[in-house]
């Protein structure tokens, strides 16, 4: 009966209820799609921001973001790469090479971060690509790593001058000479044969020399494939480039490989147009930079800009350099094993935390792993020893602690024949057979481990004998250069993982990776919702009273209207909850109506917005260089949904208790009298 009664009250006032509803409704609608567009940009920079650049999950060594030096590497990182493959949610990633360089052209020299991308993988993880087809040039290709972007000679490319002149003048049987001396005028044969290393040059013979080089190296190949092949030079690049007749290319790249002392090797490059305007570089510039190798001693190398992007964010464009990853780790000393990161891309599907954790698990057990093998027959022999002289003077004069350590394990016989050894001499062969016979002995000893001797090694598990012999091997070869290392022998085991050897130079350990979210490395774009979200519950705090106001309002009104009513019901014996029951029912039954009508236009609205995004044309270049699409885009999501909802709803709630409150306190006598 209260349900039907408060049904009826809502609708006495057709009217009034009606306007009511439509601006109930009308609110909730707009503030569902300024929530939608409001998340809409909120997504739009939150993608750009990990797309660009960062991407949703970093894998590091720990310390190393916000921080790039070049020895804040990943060892073996292929390992871990092959363990994001088994990961659900992984769709794709990518490794870079990260470090500080100098940048000159000219008399200009700026500091930038060099970046060393895969530029195969590099766009499947980002959109950093895209940032090229606002300024100039093309983005770097899977071939740049192998490639040279070198063209036409420049005396700055050409080097040891006088030793190349005179491998002109005497390997005439060389294919590439032979091809360049017949290309050469009479003249400058003539100068070239009679070149001696031992008289001073003519200043002008190199020029010249560049100059005849130049004017043939874009006719015709210098060599043939055939030739190519027989010379045993396998580039495909430059039988490619012979096969489209790209003569220049071709040529450059084949002196530049065969003969890297005299031609220096021109690497590809993209920069920032902030860069390219402080430098005064365009494309085809050629720029050096130097920068500190992980041994300390400084590298150079000339790059020849291919492409000039510009992704909206200053500290990029002006501040970073691409190239190659390839080129960056061996300018370095990386190799190939060594990477600084390891950038992930998701599924837009799977949440970003829960992909961190299933990483981070994954790689929990990822120590460093001796492979696991029944190795009862390994043994050392001769060959074990690089400089088997050199470790036995070491044993003799026990100049460390591992020397003094392992004396405990050789026999007296041994013992008795290193006391007797001359350090002038080699060591004899019954030494020497004597020494190896002992260390035999020693790989099978698990006492050999010795914390303080060998700190630099993790304790193994010895409950598992398996490989026992060949740990201890590995403990000699890591404390002494002249017995050689198993360092091919590492290798993930999935059914054991065996926690064994950590060298000073091996592979690293779980504990010094760390894996961070978007959330984690994009401070300042958390820091700039938050600000916003101030903004936009200020905003909700508008609504939110306005629509109190209407409610407040509605409820007064028709409750004060039907006060004589209220004291005939509490004459008869209705009590004042059922009273305040009907009331919050009314003003439930009003808003939910105008919630429902509102979320449906709402939700309609976002639906045209999602598929149909308003571009604005006057603010293109504002949002492009941002790398935002110039549009307005609404994105629903449970939260969006909710807020609006929740509000109204508390709104209903909290609305009509003025009015209860004012009925619950009316005696019946003076409703009925004084309505």
């Amino acid at each position: 009966m209260i349900l039907d009664m408060a049904w009826r009250n809502v609708w006495r006032n057709r009217r009034r209820t009606i306007l009511s509803i439509i601006v109930i409704a009308f609110s909730t609608a707009a503030l569902l799609l300024f929530m939608a567009i409001i998340n809409g940009f909120h997504e739009q920079i939150i993608e750009s921001s990990v797309n660009t650049f960062n991407g949703y999950i970093q894998i590091n060594r720990e310390g190393f973001f916000g921080n790039e030096t070049i020895d804040g590497y990943i060892e073996n990182h292929d390992l871990i790469t092959q363990e994001l493959e088994s990961i659900e949610g992984v769709k794709a990633y990518t490794t870079r090479v990260v470090c500080g360089g100098l940048v000159s052209y000219r008399d200009l020299s700026f500091g930038a971060v060099l970046v060393g991308i895969d530029p195969q993988n590099e766009p499947q993880v980002t959109v950093f690509h895209r940032g090229i087809s606002r300024g100039r040039g093309r983005f770097l290709l899977p071939e740049d790593s192998n490639k040279s972007a070198g063209r036409l000679l420049k005396m700055d490319h050409f080097k040891e001058r006088k030793s190349f002149i005179k491998k002109v003048q005497e390997e005439v049987g060389n294919p590439i000479v032979a091809s360049l001396r017949k290309s050469f005028s009479p003249s400058l044969l003539k100068r070239i044969d009679s070149f001696d290393e031992f008289i001073p040059m003519d200043s002008d013979l190199p020029s010249v020399l560049v100059k005849e080089m130049n004017s043939v190296l874009d006719k015709e190949s210098l060599l043939t494939t055939a030739q190519l092949a027989k010379m045993q030079i396998n580039s495909k690049f430059i039988v490619q480039d012979i096969n489209n007749k790209n003569f220049l290319r071709a040529n450059r790249e084949l002196l530049e490989e065969v003969y890297p002392e005299h031609f220096i090797k021109i690497y590809p490059i993209i920069i920032g147009s902030k860069m390219a305007l402080r430098l005064n570089a365009d494309i085809d510039t050629e720029l050096t930079i130097v920068l500190q190798g992980l041994s300390g001693s400084m590298e150079a190398a000339i790059f020849k800009v291919v492409g000039i992007f510009d992704v909206g964010n200053p500290e990029f464009n002006g501040g970073m350099v691409v190239v190659p990853e390839k080129v960056v780790a061996e300018l370095v000393g990386y190799g190939q094993n060594k990477t600084s990161q390891i950038i992930v891309r998701l599924d837009y599907s799977y949440d970003v935390d829960e992909v961190v954790r299933k990483i981070k698990d994954k790689l929990q057990p990822y120590k460093t792993f001796y492979q696991r093998s029944q190795d009862t027959t390994f043994a050392v022999t001769q060959d074990s020893f690089l400089d088997i002289a050199s470790f036995v003077y070491k044993l003799k004069f026990t100049m460390d602690t591992a020397s003094v350590h392992i004396a405990k394990f050789l026999s007296a016989e041994t013992l008795k024949m290193l006391d007797e050894y001359d350090e002038i001499d080699m060591p004899s062969p019954q030494l020497k057979e004597s020494l190896i016979k002992d260390i035999n002995v020693l790989l099978g000893k698990e006492s050999f481990f010795d914390d303080k001797v060998f700190s630099h090694v993790r304790k193994p598990d010895f409950s598992k004998k398996s490989g026992l012999r060949k740990f201890n091997y590995e403990l000699l070869a890591f404390s002494y250069n002249e017995i050689d290392s198993l360092e091919s022998d590492f290798v993930v085991d999935e059914q054991f993982r065996d926690e064994f050897v950590e060298s000073k130079e091996g592979i690293e350990t779980q504990e010094n990776f760390e894996v961070l979210a978007w959330k984690d490395m994009l401070i300042g774009v958390i820091q700039f919702i938050k600000i916003e979200n101030i903004i936009i519950e200020t905003f909700l705090s508008a609504i939110f009273l306005a629509v109190f106001i209407i409610i407040f309002n509605v409820m007064t009104m028709s409750v004060m209207e039907r006060k004589k009513e209220f004291g005939v019901m509490k004459a008869i014996g209705v009590t004042s909850k059922r009273i305040t029951y009907m009331i919050l029912l009314e003003s439930f039954f009003l808003t939910g109506v105008a919630l429902i009508v509102g979320c449906i236009v709402g939700l309609a609205a976002c639906s045209y917005l999602y598929f149909s995004p308003i571009f604005i044309e006057s603010f293109v270049d504002v949002f492009r260089q941002g790398m935002l699409k110039p549009s307005i885009i609404a994105i629903v999501n449970a939260d969006v949904l909710m807020q609006p909802i929740s509000l109204v709803i508390f709104t209903a709630l909290v609305a009509p208790l003025y009015p209860i409150w004012k009925i619950s306190r009316m005696a019946p006598v003076d409703a009925i009298h004084n309505p």
